[in-house]
């Protein structure tokens, strides 16, 4: 459980996160069996800084964080059933095409990421590149549900570091 600010500089981009109160530091899902670093990023980076982040993070004594999947990123997806997993949205590590990409769904949440997880609530990088392209990569917009794709150089999302759990 952590109290205070923390500042961690990667390359090119600066990360920034605040743990608050006595809040956990990770989250295990019981249904995926995902433990999730509970507070994201609370500024956005690009792709290549988030994916070092993760990879670089050592937290409750586990050192196998990573970005996670688009797949894994929709099981954290709250009050919109197109976007979580076996919804009308396509987007997975096995439909990663632009014919994958879905819309943002009507929802009355403003955040829609599940609620054991704090921090920003916009849009959040993945691994799972396009097919066709590896330098695109989808990503999940917590705020309205909607799955696209983007060039990693081009944009600055947040990071949510995940691990499996043995």
């Amino acid at each position: 459980m952590g109290k205070g600010i923390a500042i961690t500089i990667i390359g090119l981009g600066i990360l920034v996160y605040f743990l608050v109160g006595n809040q956990p530091d990770t989250w295990t899902d019981p249904q995926t069996n995902l433990m999730w670093k509970a507070n994201n990023t609370s500024t956005t980076v690009p792709w290549y800084s988030g994916k070092k982040y993760c990879e670089s993070l050592q937290l409750e004594g586990y050192t196998d964080w990573r970005l996670p999947t688009i797949d894994e990123l929709r099981t954290i997806v709250y009050d919109c059933p197109s976007t979580e997993p076996r919804g009308a949205c396509q987007a997975s590590e096995f439909c990663n095409n632009d014919g994958c990409i879905c819309g943002s769904c009507e929802s009355k949440s403003r955040c829609n990421r599940n609620n054991n997880l704090s921090g920003l609530c916009t849009r959040a990088w993945s691994t799972t590149e396009m097919e066709w392209n590896s330098e695109r990569v989808f990503y999940l917009d917590f705020n309205g549900g909607a799955v696209d794709v983007v060039e990693k150089a081009k944009a600055s999302f947040l990071v949510q570091c995940v691990r499996k759990m043995n």
